[in-house]
């Protein structure tokens, strides 16, 4: 009787759009998804390298931007930006040990699909398949740019910043 109430609601869940992330929540480390360079360096060193990752679309790519980003790669999680924009979470790899926090809840790699609907709302992740590797996009308030999330044998393994090209 639970598996077929659990499938009612997760079908139910299955069809709703537009529903978005605030991005204010997330938090690694203390810092932002969207922080200064000088916050990131503060609070976790100097990174292993920087270099132009150069995108050819999105809101991160400095010809369509025609500014220049950067990456601050520090192995397992990446930063993109630049001074005047600030540096966004760009992919965050998941290892034990790491962990992230949206609204004040941890989560890492442990994280299963019942652990996203309970801290994300069934309306985000209630169409989220729960096979062996799989990923889904969820956009921000406001904005078209967004985070996409991957399981990978049902925990959650990475995430990345995604934009329109």
């Amino acid at each position: 009787m639970f598996r077929i109430i659990l499938f009612l609601v997760l079908l139910a869940g299955y069809s709703l759009e537009g529903q978005t992330l605030e991005v204010e929540k997330f938090k690694f480390k203390g810092l932002s998804f969207r922080s200064t360079k000088e916050e990131i360096i503060k609070t976790l060193g100097q990174p292993r390298k920087i270099f132009e990752p150069n995108f050819e679309c999105g809101f991160l790519s400095s010809e369509e931007q025609g500014k220049p980003f950067y990456t601050l790669d520090y192995g397992n999680i990446r930063f993109v930006g630049n001074e005047e924009d600030g540096y966004i979470i760009d992919e965050y790899q998941l290892t034990y040990g790491m962990s992230f926090t949206y609204n004040g809840v941890r989560l890492d790699m442990d994280a299963g699909l019942d652990k996203l609907i309970e801290v994300f709302g069934m309306e985000l992740f209630g169409s989220f398949h729960d096979s062996s590797t799989d990923s889904k996009l969820v956009r921000f308030n406001d904005s078209d740019d967004g985070i996409m999330f991957y399981l990978k044998e049902g925990r959650l393994s990475m995430l990345s910043y995604w934009s329109p090209c």
